[in-house]
């Protein structure tokens, strides 16, 4: 299938299928009760593991790390920069803004760069320097690496937060948790989010996720797994996402190797 005829393809899905949203009806059809909004801050604030805690990221400039992205499907990776469906790469990414690049590390590409600067993507190849360019697919591709490591982080300081109750998946049960950046109400500019924290240790292990950048019917699934110390830290060192809640097979996967919190800004430019 040619560039155009997948373009078509997925103009088509934007057009013809609704926005997706992941509401319950308690958020739909009323005003959301104060306390579950609270519970659900509490939760996501203040896990029972402390290296958990989204307060332990607060020194932490920067990440660095080594990592392996895993393709299984072909038209999704079609529209983002990577070049194998086995591929890999040395990320480094900033905390306080968007700044980030990644590097091949091995491939038809390697030492290739790819980055985003004050929101603007570049690349840097052999001899030819920074050149920014004008490409959707490298921006999506960044900012999605970026959403999937750093949501279980981010949630808590969410603008609206409802606790919905309890669930039983696999062997373990899970406080599930909605979160979105705006209102209740439905948007265009705000994806919705129910994340999935374990009872007994507070770690997030999946989150369902509407992406509007992508198309605004388009509802996946992040798992994430492996949770690792690291410098005090959890973090989960392998990140799949996947169609449905239940689904083992990936359409995307990153395998992190090592990783590195850094306590000052590294310089992009270099």
């Amino acid at each position: 299938m040619g560039r155009l005829p997948l373009f078509l393809f997925i103009t088509f899905l934007q057009i013809s299928c609704a926005i997706a949203d992941l509401r319950t009806d308690l958020l739909i059809n009323g005003d959301v009760p104060a306390d579950i909004q609270k519970k659900a801050r509490d939760l996501l604030s203040d896990p029972i593991d402390p290296s958990l805690s989204p307060l332990k990221w607060s020194k932490v400039e920067a990440l660095e790390f080594y990592m392996v992205d895993y393709w299984n499907s072909s038209l999704v990776r079609f529209f983002t920069p990577v070049p194998e469906p086995v591929q890999a790469m040395k990320v480094r990414l900033s905390l306080n803004n968007t700044n980030m690049d990644i590097t091949f590390t091995d491939g038809s590409q390697r030492g290739k760069i790819y980055g985003l600067e004050n929101g603007e993507p570049f690349v840097i190849e052999d001899a030819s320097g920074k050149v920014f360019i004008k490409d959707s697919e490298v921006k999506v591709y960044l900012e999605s690496l970026r959403l999937y490591l750093l949501l279980p982080t981010m949630l808590h300081k969410y603008e609206s937060l409802a606790y919905l109750g309890e669930i039983g998946l696999g062997d373990h049960f899970y406080h599930e948790i909605f979160a979105t950046n705006g209102s209740f109400e439905i948007s265009e500019n705000h994806d919705q989010y129910i994340s999935y924290t374990r009872k007994d240790t507070g770690a997030i292990e999946f989150i369902q996720f509407t992406y509007r950048d992508v198309f605004d019917s388009y509802r996946g699934v992040i798992h994430y797994e492996n949770y690792t110390l690291v410098d005090g830290k959890s973090i989960p060192m392998k990140i799949a996402i996947t169609n449905s809640l239940l689904d083992e097979d990936f359409v995307h996967q990153f395998q992190i190797g090592s990783i590195q919190f850094l306590y000052k800004e590294p310089d992009y430019s270099e």
